[in-house]
């Protein structure tokens, strides 16, 4: 079977989501098919070599530093491992990147012309603010579309988290114009599958903007209208306040007359001439 079919039947009983436990199993699979699979014999230079032949930005090096060391913890912890080659990498600074929500007027005229399927795809990252692996693990339960106020429960949430946000008009319509069969999943189960029908759908558009940017537009304007940063995580299902927090960032509203105010203009210097 390999370290990367035990590793995966581990992540699987922890009860993580399909989509992260697939998308694990092939980044050990490719680092260990580099590497060897004598996993004590692999080095900190093995390593450094690996991503090296990926070339990553700093936010995607990240990323497969932290995977490799979740697969030597779980090596070390069940005696397949004594030593982990990742201890003395240092893991890259990460920028603080602000959410760049797609622009209302593009989401509006994505909307309109949709065909079905997409449209529903399109009001759930949008109107709910689902990411791609929610979407593609809605079932037909999950969509209460007849209770007061109608309900979407998320139950295949980024880290297994599961939550409930309240279903837009628009959102309901989109589903029962699909329509919803009588039980089982909706959309494609494949996370990957559903964002590239959203990407390429809005690229042919010609609108520069990604499925995930419409998750963007949602936590955005929940704050601009709510200015309540705790029901905005809720609604997100972020499992810390700091990441939602990015998105007071973007409503300058209370500052614009701040800063339009300042003014050095009517200050006069000591050693001005009176004139």
């Amino acid at each position: 079977m390999g370290w990367a079919a035990d590793y995966s039947d581990h992540q699987r009983r922890r009860g993580l989501t399909s989509g992260t436990v697939d998308k694990q199993t092939r980044a050990v699979r490719q680092f260990l098919d580099f590497t060897g699979d004598n996993l004590d014999a692999i080095t900190t230079d093995d390593v450094e070599a690996f991503l090296a032949t990926r070339r990553l930005a700093p936010r995607s090096r990240y990323w497969w530093l932290s995977c490799i060391h979740t697969f030597y913890r779980w090596a070390i912890r069940y005696g397949h491992a004594t030593v982990d080659p990742t201890e003395r990498i240092d893991r890259p600074r990460l920028p603080r990147n602000l959410p760049r929500p797609i622009a209302t007027v593009d989401l509006a005229f994505a909307l309109a012309g949709a065909p079905p399927m997409v449209r529903a795809v399109l009001s759930l990252m949008a109107y709910e603010g689902l990411r791609a692996q929610e979407v593609a693990g809605i079932e037909r339960a999950d969509v209460l579309d007849t209770s007061d106020p109608a309900m979407l429960y998320v139950m295949r949430g980024k880290g297994g988290k599961e939550r409930a946000v309240p279903l837009h008009p628009d959102t309901v319509t989109s589903l029962r114009v699909l329509p919803m069969p009588r039980t089982g999943l909706l959309f494609d189960p494949r996370p990957w599958k559903v964002c590239h029908t959203v990407n390429d759908y809005l690229h042919s558009l010609g609108i520069d903007a990604t499925g995930h940017q419409l998750r963007h537009w949602y936590g955005t304007e929940c704050y601009r209208a709510s200015h309540d940063l705790r029901l905005v995580q809720e609604l997100m299902g972020h499992s810390s306040p700091s990441t939602t927090a990015i998105y007071t960032l973007l409503d300058m509203s209370a500052a614009v007359p701040v800063v339009n105010g300042l003014s050095a203009s009517m200050a006069r210097h000591p050693t001005a001439i009176e004139p």
